[in-house]
């Protein structure tokens, strides 16, 4: 029997994956049954059953793969000097990301994730753990920030850094309420808000 090579596998769990969120983007997580999937997919169960135990495996590993995409990200964004510049071009990737219409079942399945999170504890321990990155790197660069007197030294580093991750769950969220909202109106209303609550690195001169 002829050896079936990664690429295949890899290709193969990609077409399961991307059933599934068709199907969790069209109809939810809680109405998704292993049998949508299973049509979704043009697969058989046998197929399926070979790479994911049920749904809840499915989830999770679309929740895994998210954590992979932006940490990549992360990784772009914090390439190059200076907390203020890093903490723009988390912005810009992060928020462009949102710019991308084809990703719209990719944010429904977002937000279904957050709520799955409220009552299932490994769902609400990936989604932690998902968010728990680029808070840390928002929490560092505002403490940065703050040691080099362009912040408040009063302003506390970790609720800074959640109001930056409430900013993006927010729009996404409203995103998927309204597909019409205008994204690059609200990036430049936060560029705003980054610009006036900044002061200029001592020794410069804000543009």
């Amino acid at each position: 029997m002829p050896k079936v090579d990664q690429k295949h596998l890899d290709a193969r769990r990609k077409q399961i994956l991307d059933a599934a969120r068709r199907c969790f983007a069209r109809i939810g997580f809680q109405l998704t049954t292993m049998q949508d999937v299973i049509r979704e997919s043009d697969l058989s169960a046998g197929a399926i059953y070979n790479y994911f135990a049920g749904k809840n495996d499915i989830v999770l590993a679309i929740a895994h793969e998210r954590h992979i995409r932006e940490d990549k990200l992360l990784s772009r964004a914090a390439e190059g000097p200076g907390s203020d510049a890093i903490l723009e071009r988390l912005a810009a990737e992060f928020f462009g990301t949102l710019l991308d219409k084809k990703r719209v079942d990719e944010r429904r399945v977002s937000v279904q994730l957050w709520a799955e999170a409220l009552h299932n504890d490994e769902i609400r321990k990936s989604v932690l753990e998902g968010i728990e990155k680029p808070r840390r790197l928002v929490a560092t660069l505002v403490t940065e920030m703050k040691a080099r007197g362009m912040l408040p030294k009063d302003v506390s580093a970790d609720a800074m850094a959640r109001v930056v991750v409430a900013l993006f769950q927010g729009l996404v969220l409203q995103l998927c309420w309204d597909e019409k909202v205008d994204v690059k109106a609200y990036i430049g209303a936060i560029d705003l808000i980054r610009r006036k609550l900044m002061a200029p690195e001592p020794g410069t001169r804000r543009p």
